[in-house]
């Protein structure tokens, strides 16, 4: 793990010193140090995590994407475009990753990571707070969790065409 955030850093700061993309490249590098110093402020984040093949796939594009900006036949505007979809794609991964929650978070140190839902349309909440979601960005203790099988098949009959929630 440390010899590719190590690759990658290198491939940044090249893409970087090639002139082609500013030096905002070099977050690509820098995101897996800045995880690991998030965790020493908050050591729930140390936790090992699960195998992920959307984190490998990840770490591999981000490698092609910095070859790709730094190739000499490529467009200056091609690799900003390659290098910012690849920044994009990986602060996507950060935020929608599958890490544990921070226990500030959940208010436990356990394995259940709270779903949020974001909705402009009021009515496509109903469903969630009628299966015991609460409103709000922080779950109540002793709420009610969903083992992700369950909560898939319950999203899917609730949204889907032959569901309660689905639209007339």
């Amino acid at each position: 793990m440390e010899f590719d955030a190590a690759l990658i850093m290198a491939l940044s700061v090249l893409v970087w010193r090639s002139g082609r993309v500013g030096p905002w490249v070099l977050l690509i590098g820098l995101m897996r140090d800045g995880f690991v110093a998030a965790g020493w402020l908050w050591p729930a984040l140390n936790r090992e995590l699960p195998p992920s093949l959307r984190r490998k796939v990840g770490a591999v594009v981000q490698g092609i994407v910095l070859l790709v900006a730094v190739g000499p036949i490529i467009p200056a505007g091609m690799a900003v475009a390659a290098s910012a979809a690849g920044l994009a794609l990986l602060s996507y991964s950060f935020v929608a990753g599958d890490h544990q929650a921070a226990p500030w978070v959940t208010g436990a140190t356990g394995a259940d990571v709270p779903v949020h839902v974001i909705a402009r349309d009021e009515a496509l909440l109903e469903p969630f707070l009628d299966w015991g979601f609460q409103r709000g960005p922080f779950p109540a203790s002793g709420g009610i969790t969903h083992r992700m099988d369950a909560f898939r098949e319950r999203f899917v009959r609730g949204f889907s065409a032959q569901g309660p929630g689905a639209a007339g």
